[in-house]
C-alpha cells in the first residue's frame, strides 16, 4: 500500500537529483583538474587506491544508482528549476575557491556549476525523447497561464 503523499515521488524528484549528482560529478572532476588543494590532501594522505575507491562511492556510484532507478517519466521543468535553485544556495553560501582552495574564481566556479544543470537537461532530454513531450506541454503550460 503506497502512502498517498509518496505517490509519484520518483517522477518528481529524480531528475533534480540526477541533475545535481551529475553537478557534483563535474565539480569533482573541476577539483581534480585544477589541482584544488582538498583533493589533492585527500590524496596525499590517503594511498591512491583508498582515494580512489573512497571517490568513487562518494560521488560517483550515487549518480549510476540513480541513473539506474530512472522512472518512466518525469516532471522535467519543475526539477530542473529545483535543482538550478539547490545549486543556487549553495554557491551563494560557499566561496569554493577558499572552501576546496582552487586557483579560479568564484565568478568562473559558479559559472561553470551552473551550467552543468541545463547541459544535464538537454542531454538528457535528447537522449529520451519521450521525455521531451512532457518538458514541452509543461513549459507550454506555463506559457498560457502567463498569458
Amino acid at each position: 500500500m503506497q502512502v498517498f503523499f509518496l505517490a509519484g515521488y520518483p517522477e518528481r524528484v529524480w531528475l533534480c537529483c540526477f541533475c545535481l549528482s551529475v553537478a557534483i560529478i563535474f565539480g569533482v572532476l573541476g577539483l581534480s583538474v585544477f589541482k584544488c588543494e582538498l583533493l589533492q590532501e585527500a590524496l596525499d594522505t590517503l594511498s591512491g587506491s583508498v582515494y580512489c575507491i573512497g571517490n568513487f562511492l562518494v560521488h560517483y556510484y550515487p549518480c549510476l544508482r540513480l541513473y539506474a532507478a530512472r522512472p518512466a517519466e518525469e516532471l522535467v521543468g519543475a526539477q530542473a528549476s529545483f535543482s538550478l535553485a539547490i545549486l543556487v544556495c549553495y554557491l551563494a553560501s560557499h566561496r569554493a575557491n577558499i572552501v576546496y582552495g582552487c586557483p579560479l574564481s568564484t565568478t568562473t566556479i559558479t559559472w561553470a556549476a551552473l551550467l552543468a544543470i541545463p547541459v544535464t537537461v538537454i542531454v538528457h532530454v535528447c537522449t529520451h525523447p519521450q521525455h521531451s513531450k512532457t518538458l514541452w506541454l509543461q513549459v507550454a503550460g506555463r506559457m498560457t497561464r502567463w498569458s
